[in-house]
């Protein structure tokens, strides 16, 4: 009867971690398309305030090529980003 039970228990605390870890992923998968939007429109504009929220501040990536390079890159370019948009053309 108590392995009945622990089993019962058990069954329903992983239910329930399921439910949660679901809700979980779906809010992080909008933030991300939320902040990927943002730092669209930010690139667009030249201005860098929704990179600056999105990166932390020891942000390191890595690009195409394999070659590092810091957040404080990206926020800078920003700026510059839809002036160099119009010039290429």
């Amino acid at each position: 009867m108590k392995t009945g039970i622990f089993v019962i228990a058990g069954s329903l605390c992983c239910l329930l971690c399921q439910c949660a870890r679901h809700y979980d992923q779906k809010e992080a998968e909008r933030y991300i398309v939320e902040s990927e939007r943002q730092w669209a429109e930010s690139v667009a504009s030249g201005d860098p305030s929704a990179v600056k929220r999105i990166l932390a501040d020891d942000f390191l990536g890595v690009d195409p090529k394999g070659r590092l390079y810091e957040g404080e890159n990206d926020r800078r370019h920003t700026k510059c980003a839809a002036i160099f948009r119009f010039q290429s053309r």
